[in-house]
């Protein structure tokens, strides 16, 4: 994996160590105390972590992965709207704790953003993975491997349509 190499290569293993595994090694590691744990995850896991940690009570914080919505606004600029949806949905590859997973408009705004969100998202490059290593500044650790769209460019734009009686 490119992350894990890339952190071993370019930070202290005694400041940053970097531990991969599966559940045995992942509960041998919470076996250990902890200053802090903080976990990226799915609630299952987000419980077993929490287990583990009361035994030493170590505090913990969880992102279980919750879903981030976006209202849109009727008198919203709907095309700096969708370059900033497509920003926060792609940046870093969508592996962002805030990035958003839908939009809440009225029909008429959800009618005008979607082709626009379209728009933005069919210009984000696709690199693939030798690309991107290539173009990444030397020294930068970049976590190649997430595509930034899947093959073919389909971009799906889901709506949310909030009641108008609401």
């Amino acid at each position: 994996a490119v992350a894990p190499r890339l952190l071993r290569e370019y930070f202290d293993p005694a400041v940053l160590p970097v531990i991969e595994g599966g559940a045995e090694e992942t509960t041998a590691l919470l076996a250990q105390r902890f200053d802090h744990i903080f976990y990226t995850g799915n609630g299952t896991v987000g419980r077993i972590v929490m287990a583990a940690a009361a035994k030493n009570l170590t505090p913990v914080t969880l992102e279980l992965g919750g879903k981030s919505p976006v209202f849109v606004a009727p008198d919203a600029d709907v095309d700096e709207t969708a370059r900033r949806l497509v920003g926060a949905k792609f940046g870093n590859a969508g592996q962002q704790c805030i990035a958003p997973d839908y939009v809440l408009a009225d029909p008429a705004t959800a009618a005008a953003l979607v082709p626009a969100v379209s728009q933005d998202a069919a210009a984000v490059p696709v690199l693939t993975v030798a690309a991107a290593a290539a173009e990444a500044p030397a020294g930068a650790v970049t976590l190649a491997a997430q595509p930034v769209l899947p093959a073919g460019r389909a971009v799906t734009a889901r709506v949310k349509l909030a009641d108008a009686a609401t």
